[in-house]
């Protein structure tokens, strides 16, 4: 076989490969990849040079990654579901039962009351303002407010 043969064939695992990883994951991650490697393909077809099947290759996937993935990442980010525990973070609340190293209290953050471990493991009074750091299944994770 002639080697123009073998890049043909390479080219098409490539993008077989590419189109497989794709369908496995569903991140837009080897879509990219999977074109640029069809590009390649034809050049192969017409017996183009290996290098510059390569140079198409690396050059498209580049930007074709760098060009759309920002696009494809702000359509998917719009279809985020955001909980009611997303607008506390980092907000300021206050301690209503308290908080010890061996016992879980509560803060009121607005009109909620969560149920609140402490982030630096030191006891918080009732009445001390604290700050939402992050959470622990349905505990937030509070520190002293400066």
């Amino acid at each position: 076989m002639e080697p123009y043969v073998y890049q043909i064939i390479a080219w098409a695992v490539i993008v077989v490969a590419s189109v497989v990883i794709e369908i496995a994951t569903i991140n837009l991650t080897t879509v990219w990849f999977a074109i640029a490697g069809v590009v390649s393909l034809i050049l192969a077809v017409f017996k183009v040079e290996l290098v510059w099947q390569i140079v198409a290759f690396l050059v498209l996937s580049i930007v074709l990654l760098f060009l759309t993935r920002p696009l494809i990442n702000k359509i998917t980010r719009k279809n985020s579901a955001h909980t009611n525990a997303d607008r506390i973070f980092d907000r300021v609340g206050f301690v209503t039962k308290e908080i010890t190293t061996d016992e879980i209290g509560e803060v009121k953050v607005d009109e909620d009351i969560w149920r609140a471990i402490s982030y630096d493991n030191e006891p918080l009074e009732v009445g001390q303002k604290v700050v939402i750091k992050s959470f622990d299944g349905n505990k937030v994770i509070v520190s002293k407010a400066n």
